[in-house]
């Protein structure tokens, strides 16, 4: 363990300053022995002591260790060679700089139980080899740059959780692989998998809990039997694929379900069948005794193609956080029932045909996040409990739309980023690079024609993207109000037409 202290160039809070000769290793912070003559290192316990340097293959020398955690450091360098720990069950080497391969010599750990390594820069293929695990219960390889595709050896173990998102896996996941009848947490996102999934995978995989595979190439359509067979099911993510077809309407029995984001898929939907996967009966009105779906707290089914009116039935799912149904084709008005929906906190209702008064009920939401826009609405000033919060944000997009030339639905604005966070990561340094080019040219004109300086125009445009930014907030209590926004404004005038006098 000394050799191991030796590779260490920066111990910041003094982890191993007590790793010397003059006390027992026993006795060394991190370190646990066993309980019994002669005493050997049973567990290194150093996570999160901000260590810097790499990890010593001399490590593999304790050959007692049944545990081996130096997860949240900065370690560097190649994964250590522990092929002789065969009674280690426990390797938590994640959010490291780790770099280099994984070695096919982990194959010899024959106990591990629990792999960590996410969250690292490790590069190269998963070694088929792992497969030979036979009691690894748990991987996680996620947020690294491994390639390849998914080695059908490790349907061979006897896995419960998954994770190898975030990576640059793909190819077709091989057959082999949905064998794991035991697997609960499925973890694929992030990568470029593809093909259509086995249309059985919820008879292969019936214990499934959580099923996350957004931002691949999967295609087809989406498993009726996710929701006959994996029914104790709580989070589904398929978004950002190429799914098409109608709903399964088996994903309304699944009882337990929490989460179900389908967001930009080609799914379809356009009279009360296609929908029946909410649980709706004749006119789109759900049962009193709603019983399915009802632990929803986020629906997001955003850019598909999705269609018809939107019935009493949304106001079901009283512990829905965020609702979704943006850039579709929905029509008709918003029902009064959503008031009803107290634990909302975020809702996208834009680029769809919705039409109509903003009904009243509304006003019961306590929403940090609103966006109705590029709809055939009426204003909200003709609503009864028309939200100044949502009109000062919707003034707030309206200027950033007209600053910058574009519309919140623009692809730039993809994979999360939004039309304000985008302004708000460069402002202000480089907003005036990010302006709309029409604008551009007016304020380069209005230079020339007036005496005010190039400073003077580019000042005035800040100073709108600032109370812009102001009044789309996150929180509603942080906005400036209205009064606030026109006494800004003012004063922002005022400021210069002084200047180019």
């Amino acid at each position: 363990m000394l050799d191991f202290k030796q590779g260490i160039t920066s111990d910041p809070y003094g982890a191993l300053s007590n790793w010397t000769m003059r006390s027992h290793f026993c006795h060394w912070n991190g370190v646990k022995c066993t309980s019994t003559r002669p005493w050997r290192a049973w567990r290194l316990n150093l996570t999160s002591q901000s260590l810097t340097g790499q990890i010593s293959s001399s490590l593999g020398n304790l050959t007692f260790l049944y545990e081996l955690d130096l997860s949240y450091n900065n370690f560097v360098g190649p994964l250590p060679l522990l092929g002789g720990l065969q009674q280690l069950q426990y390797l938590y080497l994640n959010n490291n700089v780790l770099s280099g391969i994984i070695p096919d010599a982990l194959k010899n750990c024959s106990n591990l139980t629990a792999i960590d390594l996410s969250s690292n820069l490790l590069v190269g293929s998963i070694p088929p080899k792992l497969g030979l695990l036979s009691n690894l219960g748990y991987l996680n390889l996620r947020s690294n740059q491994l390639n390849g595709s998914i080695p059908g050896e490790l349907g061979q173990l006897k896995l419960k959780t998954l994770i190898l998102g975030d990576n640059r896996l793909s190819a077709e996941i091989p057959q082999v692989f949905f064998r794991l009848s035991s697997l609960q947490y499925l973890s694929l996102e992030l990568n470029m998998l593809g093909k259509v999934l086995p249309p059985n995978i919820g008879e292969l995989l019936p214990d499934l809990l959580e099923v996350t595979l957004e931002n691949n190439n999967f295609e087809g359509p989406i498993p009726d039997s996710l929701g006959n067979n994996a029914l104790g099911l709580e989070m589904i993510d398929l978004s950002f694929n190429n799914f098409t077809g109608r709903i399964p309407t088996s994903l309304g029995k699944l009882s337990n379900l929490t989460f179900l984001n389908l967001e930009d898929n080609h799914l379809v939907a356009r009279n009360n069948q296609d929908w029946e996967f909410l649980n709706t009966l004749n006119n789109w009105v759900v049962p009193e005794s709603i019983g399915n779906l009802t632990s929803l707290s986020g629906l997001l089914l955003g850019q598909n193609n999705l269609g018809g009116p939107i019935g009493a039935w949304i106001g079901k799912f009283k512990n829905l956080g965020a609702l979704s149904l943006s850039e579709n084709y929905f029509s008709g008005p918003i029902p009064s029932s959503i008031g009803s929906l107290t634990q909302l906190t975020e809702l996208y209702l834009q680029s769809n045909k919705f039409e109509g008064l903003i009904p009243p009920s509304s006003g019961n939401l306590q929403l940090l996040v609103l966006n109705l826009g590029y709809n055939n609405l009426q204003e909200y000033g003709q609503t009864v409990h028309a939200s100044t919060c949502w009109d000062v944000y919707s003034f707030g997009i309206l200027v950033l739309e007209m600053i910058i030339g574009k519309r919140p639905t623009d692809p730039l604005f993809d994979g999360g980023l939004s039309i304000a966070s985008f302004l708000e990561r460069n402002f202000p340094d480089q907003v005036l690079h990010i302006i709309d080019p029409h604008l551009q040219e007016e304020c380069k004109g209005l230079i020339q024609v007036t005496a005010g300086t190039e400073n003077d125009v580019y000042r005035c445009v800040l100073s709108l993207v600032q109370v812009a930014l102001a009044c789309t907030r996150p929180f509603p209590r942080e906005r400036m109000n209205m009064r606030e926004v026109a006494i800004n404004l003012h004063a922002i005038r005022k400021s210069y037409v002084a200047a180019i006098k």
